[in-house]
């Protein structure tokens, strides 16, 4: 217990040191400082999905250092790599905390390229389940943590449409995607097609105890207003959500 303790402040302190150094040479203060928010908030949501496991925990906190450490736009969608890399280089070697960080981007192949990481396939079984869980974990604290942006944002947009498509794929069980995006509505549908991968009960526990989808599907309504179309639309989703989630 004492060990794990010690884990978890030195893996505060590395972020922290990181959040400091970042915030202070940045150009987008904003950003650094959403991202450290985003982070202790994945760390908390982490904390209850997987309740007394620090290792885990750490693993969500520290997920996405990378786009603290090295922000750049153009390297967005390399932040994983980039924090894993930074972290063993300079601080972690447990694959517990290395490999869910590494992999907690990649939205459909994660689980096949985990399964071909040599620092994956060189583990114990036990570990390897270990790894498999915590990757889970982290990748839900995630999705949980952006539904909560989306939901304590405030959207004022009076020419609202919708993309059908990314309907179609929170009804497919399938993840949206972001070029479909075309305002506010569908940044809603988009995140709430989240919920076709997430993995925990555990975490539909934690979405339901704090009323997230549904702050997300009241925000629907609200943008819907009067549109017959959209309410319709909305009642769609809402019915998918509830039957499929029990949200």
């Amino acid at each position: 217990m004492f060990i794990e303790i010690n884990k978890l402040k030195k893996a505060k302190k590395i972020l922290l040191e990181v959040y400091t150094k970042s915030i202070n040479t940045s150009n987008d203060k904003e950003y650094i400082q959403a991202k450290y928010d985003h982070s202790i908030d994945c760390f908390n949501i982490a904390s209850k999905v997987k309740p007394f496991n620090r290792t885990c925990a750490i693993a969500a906190l520290l997920h996405d250092i990378g786009r603290i450490y090295e922000y750049d736009e153009d390297k967005a969608d390399l932040h994983a790599q980039i924090g894993y890399q930074y972290l063993k280089n300079h601080f972690i070697t447990n694959p517990l905390i290395l490999l869910p960080i590494k992999y907690h981007e990649d939205d459909l192949n994660w689980y096949q390229k985990l399964l071909k990481d040599d620092e994956y396939t060189s583990q114990n079984i036990l570990t390897k389940r270990r790894i498999l869980e915590y990757s889970k974990v982290v990748r839900d604290a995630d999705i949980i943590s952006n539904m909560k942006i989306i939901a304590e944002k405030e959207y004022k947009s009076k020419n609202i449409t919708i993309n059908k498509q990314l309907i179609n794929c929170l009804k497919a069980r399938k993840l949206g995607q972001k070029e479909l995006i075309n305002g506010e509505y569908d940044e809603i549908v988009y995140i709430l097609c989240g919920l076709n991968i997430i993995y925990s009960k555990n975490s539909i526990k934690y979405l339901k105890k704090h009323k997230i989808v549904a702050s997300l599907i009241n925000k629907l309504y609200t943008l819907a207003n009067d549109n017959k179309e959209m309410l319709k639309e909305t009642e769609l989703i809402s019915n998918i959500i509830g039957e499929r989630f029990n949200l």
